[in-house]
């Protein structure tokens, strides 16, 4: 999995520390302001972090917010 976040965003924590209390790698943080150019085509026109990016066959590509 790959999480797409802000490092200093409570929302975005929340789901780091979800994702670590599983077990389950994951990690990319982004650059306030330059995240539209990674996320928008990953989420369909979203724009808002968290977005984690499942990266396996059968899954959405992106789950976002």
């Amino acid at each position: 999995m790959l999480l797409l976040k802000f490092s200093r965003s409570p929302y975005c924590r929340q789901v780091f520390l979800a994702l670590g209390y599983k077990g389950i790698p994951f990690l990319e943080n982004l650059t306030p302001g330059l995240q539209v150019l990674k996320l928008k085509p990953l989420t369909e026109g979203l724009r808002t972090v968290p977005v984690l990016l499942p990266q396996l066959e059968g899954q959405p590509p992106a789950i976002a917010d």
